[in-house]
């Protein structure tokens, strides 16, 4: 068994829990900071964290890890992909390599700026305990002075695989296959979903996805300190089919939430939940939980309100979210990370 916990990237958050967490804990070897094919000793970490804080993503693939033994020259095998394609048995093979080669490793992963989280390995409890608490315990500065924040998407026990644990996937989808996978897993589950669509987006909505769905409700979303409108519209809609549930995907603005929630779905909760992600100026990977108490399964596409085309799908239901991790790739829809 081993453990893994996830955190959101990009913010001050990992770079004070990481120094916490080293002045806590007692290293019986060096850290050592693995960055360009070779390591060097700890201090370098600080600057590698506060690089995307600043410009949204890292260069190239970086670790800070404590070796079993003596440090030795890391080899290809640790090079986890940043921000390109993966699949499930790449993953569940370097997060097992991690834990089985270092007492802990800390790494970035997942996709560019919004969509950047940071991943913290080992196969000890006691250290995995000491690196949440830190975190716990982690206070940031804001214009109301220090207050606790707690970046922490995930802490996962694994017993061998990876993928039987994870509750969210980031994916980099291009038309015609945007939303494929979300679609086939709901076929595969004998349910049907619905789509979200920003009335303000109409005149998006192409021609031949017109007459191809139902219309089943009007939300009206109110939002606070938001550039737009303070209330606008969505369209809750029943697609027909596979082909025009791809069509509406494959449409969208920059800003606004398109994507689907399962059918039936409480309307009350979905609208609160809309509301308060539509006023937010944080990624949306920061609403997990708040997402999966108000639905089962969350499906937004192109959400990080940047030019790169991030998906993203969570889940309470692990099976579903690897049958989207491992849908169709025969189109331009890439696995970039799991969480």
């Amino acid at each position: 068994m081993y453990y893994a916990s996830i955190f959101l990237d990009g913010t001050p958050f990992v770079e004070e829990t990481f120094t916490s967490f080293i002045e806590t804990y007692k290293p019986q070897s060096d850290p050592q900071t693995y960055k360009g094919g070779r390591s060097t000793t700890l201090p370098l970490a600080a600057s590698l964290l506060k690089s995307s804080q600043r410009t949204g993503f890292y260069d190239e693939f970086w670790c800070v890890y404590e070796a079993r033994s003596n440090p030795v020259q890391l080899s290809t095998p640790l090079d986890i992909g940043l921000y390109e394609t993966t699949d499930l048995d790449h993953i569940d093979y370097i997060f097992k390599w991690f834990s089985e080669e270092y007492r802990w490793i800390l790494f970035p992963w997942g996709g560019l700026a919004d969509y950047s989280v940071a991943v913290f390995v080992c196969a000890d409890r006691h250290i995995m305990d000491l690196f949440l608490d830190s975190a716990a315990h982690t206070t940031l500065v804001s214009c109301g002075g220090h207050k606790p924040v707690n970046d922490l998407l995930a802490t996962y026990s694994i017993q061998e695989r990876a993928r039987e644990v994870f509750t969210g996937a980031i994916l980099e989808e291009g038309a015609p296959s945007v939303g494929a996978g979300v679609w086939e897993a709901c076929e595969a589950a004998g349910d049907e979903l619905w789509v979200l669509w920003p009335m303000c987006e109409s005149d998006l909505m192409p021609p031949a996805a017109r007459e191809r769905f139902d219309t089943k409700e009007v939300l009206s979303i109110t939002l606070s300190g938001h550039f737009r409108a303070p209330i606008h519209h969505m369209w809750i809609l029943a697609p027909h089919d596979a082909g025009s549930f791809r069509t509406l995907m494959s449409y969208f603005g920059d800003t606004e939430i398109v994507g689907a929630v399962p059918a039936g779905s409480d309307l009350n909760k979905l609208k609160t939940l809309l509301e308060g992600m539509q006023s937010s100026h944080r990624s949306d990977l920061a609403e997990v939980h708040r997402i999966l108490e108000a639905v089962p399964w969350f499906y937004a596409v192109r959400r990080n309100h940047q030019d790169w085309p991030y998906s993203l799908f969570v889940a309470r239901d692990n099976a579903r979210v690897r049958r989207v991790a491992e849908g169709d790739r025969s189109g331009p829809t890439r696995l970039i990370a799991c969480f």
